[in-house]
């Protein structure tokens, strides 16, 4: 599920009761702070604990930056999309 640019943490928690996503994905480009990346990811955990969690964008790639075990910050977009490719992990139609 494509959570889109810096969606609030607060409506996460009722789109993950609604959905049950296997997989989340973001983009981070202004929102969190920069210092509140490595806390969001641990509140989006919480919040959600999907199999797999991908955050892209400028914030996620951070160095020193540490993620819980089944986030992935890919560094390039070819790289999201060949993961997204290989995991099977492309929308399902309705």
């Amino acid at each position: 599920m494509y959570l889109g640019q810096n969606m609030p943490i607060k409506e996460l928690s009722m789109v993950c009761e609604f959905y049950h996503p296997d997989a989340l994905v973001t983009v981070l480009t202004t929102q969190p702070e920069r210092t509140r990346i490595g806390e969001f990811a641990q509140e989006l955990q919480q919040l959600c604990p999907a199999g797999r969690v991908v955050l892209y964008g400028n914030l996620a790639r951070q160095e020193g930056l540490v993620l819980p075990p089944n986030f992935v910050a890919p560094p390039l977009m070819t790289d999201f999309m060949a993961m997204i490719t290989e995991n099977n992990l492309a929308p399902a139609t309705a």
